[in-house]
C-alpha cells in the first residue's frame, strides 16, 4: 500500500513540476515514461524467449494467431500482436493444423481430430473424432463411431 501512495505522490509531483518549469519538465516526463516502459519491454522479451524455446518455426502472416512448429514437426499456436505481446496458446503437440475462416483450426492428435477456435481460445470440439468435414464457413460435420453431428464455429450444435 505504501508503494501505491508513493507512486501517486510522484505523479502529482511530476504534474506540478511540468506546470511550473515548462520544456525541461517535458524532457523529464519523457524520461519517466521510458523508465515506466522498460519493465513491460523486458517482460515481453522474456515471454518471447520462452515461446522461442518451444517453437522452431513461426508462421509469417498478418494474422495475430500464428501456427508454430517445433523441431519434432509437431504444430501448435501462439498469439502475437503488433506491439510485441506474445503468448503460447497451444503447445506443439499436433500432427496436422489446418486454418479455416473465423479463426478456426482443425487439428489432429494421433488419429483423432478436433476443432480449435482461436478467438475464443478454446476447443469447440475435443480431439476425439475420426473425421471432420467442412460444410460451410460456419458449420462443421464431426464423425465418431459412425455417428455424425454438426456444430457451428462457436461450438453450438446445429440441428438439420
Amino acid at each position: 500500500m505504501e508503494y501505491i501512495i508513493i507512486f501517486i505522490l510522484a505523479i502529482v509531483g511530476l504534474a506540478v513540476f511540468v506546470w511550473a518549469f515548462g520544456e525541461l519538465s517535458k524532457l523529464l516526463v519523457n524520461l519517466f515514461a521510458l523508465i515506466y516502459c522498460i519493465p513491460r519491454t523486458v517482460f515481453c522479451y522474456v515471454r518471447f524467449r520462452r515461446l522461442k524455446s518451444k517453437a522452431y518455426d513461426i508462421e509469417k502472416t498478418s494474422n495475430i494467431f500464428k501456427i508454430i512448429r517445433n523441431k519434432r514437426g509437431k504444430y501448435g499456436m501462439c498469439y502475437w500482436n503488433d506491439y510485441g505481446d506474445c503468448k503460447l496458446l497451444l503447445t506443439p503437440r499436433f500432427s496436422l493444423f489446418g486454418k479455416y475462416p473465423n479463426n478456426i483450426y482443425i487439428v489432429q492428435k494421433g488419429k483423432k481430430m478436433g476443432i480449435y477456435n482461436a478467438e475464443l481460445r478454446k476447443f469447440i470440439a475435443k480431439c476425439k473424432y475420426e473425421s471432420i468435414s467442412v460444410i460451410s464457413d460456419e458449420v462443421y460435420a464431426l464423425r465418431k463411431n459412425e455417428e455424425e453431428k454438426k456444430i457451428n464455429y462457436l461450438g453450438d450444435r446445429v440441428v438439420n
